[in-house]
C-alpha cells in the first residue's frame, strides 16, 4: 500500500506507485486515493505538487482510465446502442435535438446575410 514514516513532527507519505496508478485507471479522485492510503486529501495534493513522479503516475493513470472509458463508449456505439450513439453525436458532432412547441411553425432557411437584413427590417418595425 504505502509507507508513512515519521520525520520530525510530521509523518512522511510514501505512496506505492503501482497502487496509485491502478486507482487512477479507475478514475479515482484525489480524495478517493487519499482514503485508500489512509491519509487526508491535502496530503495527496501536497505530494502531487512536491513529487513530479507521483504527479506523473496520477496523470498517466487518469489518462489511461479516460481512454479506456472512451474506447468502451465507442464500442457500445458501434454495437448500435442508441443512447451512446445519441450522446457521442451530441458531444463530438455538436448534434442537438430540435423541439417544436407549436405544430403550425414554418421553418425558414436563410443565409446569414438574409437573416441580418430580415432582423434589421424587423427592428425598424419596432420603432413605429
Amino acid at each position: 500500500m504505502s509507507d508513512i514514516k515519521k520525520s520530525g513532527a510530521k509523518k512522511q507519505f510514501i505512496p506505492d506507485m503501482e497502487e496509485v496508478e491502478k486507482l487512477c485507471r479507475l478514475n479515482c479522485t484525489d480524495a478517493e486515493i487519499a482514503s485508500f492510503f489512509g491519509v487526508c486529501r491535502k496530503t495527496v495534493e501536497r505530494e502531487r505538487k512536491s513529487n513530479p513522479e507521483f504527479n506523473e503516475v496520477i496523470e498517466r493513470g487518469k489518462s489511461f482510465g479516460k481512454l479506456s472509458l472512451r474506447r468502451r463508449q465507442v464500442e457500445l456505439a458501434e454495437e448500435g446502442n442508441p443512447t451512446m450513439l445519441i450522446w457521442l453525436g451530441k458531444v463530438y458532432l455538436k448534434q442537438r435535438e430540435n423541439v417544436t412547441l407549436d405544430s403550425n411553425v414554418t421553418t425558414v432557411t436563410m443565409s446569414p446575410e438574409e437573416y441580418k437584413k430580415a432582423r434589421e427590417e424587423a427592428m425598424d418595425l419596432d420603432d413605429c
